[in-house]
């Protein structure tokens, strides 16, 4: 669960400094699949009893919250001039 909680910030981090909205959108693909990682390794854990229910759903909403913010930053960047700038202007 660490590992792919880890690899959600880096992987945001990594497409960022990769300097292009293409590149970015495509380790934010790979953040979600990070989340969906995570999102069942918390059902596991749960299963095996190794999380509180209420530790579980804050857990799974996060998770579930994320990703869709996560989505809607993708949209976001498809749409926008103004982060394609960004990229030139370094």
């Amino acid at each position: 669960m660490r590992r792919s909680a880890v690899s959600v910030v880096s992987n945001i981090a990594e497409g960022f400094e990769r300097g292009s909205n293409k590149e970015l959108i495509q380790f934010l693909y790979i953040t979600k699949g990070s989340l969906g990682e995570l999102r069942c390794q918390t059902y596991l854990a749960y299963d095996n009893k190794f999380v509180e229910e209420n530790d579980f759903s804050a857990l799974i909403d996060g998770c579930v919250s994320l990703s869709i913010q996560v989505g809607k930053f993708i949209k976001y960047l498809r749409n926008s001039e103004l982060t394609k700038l960004r990229h030139k202007l370094k």
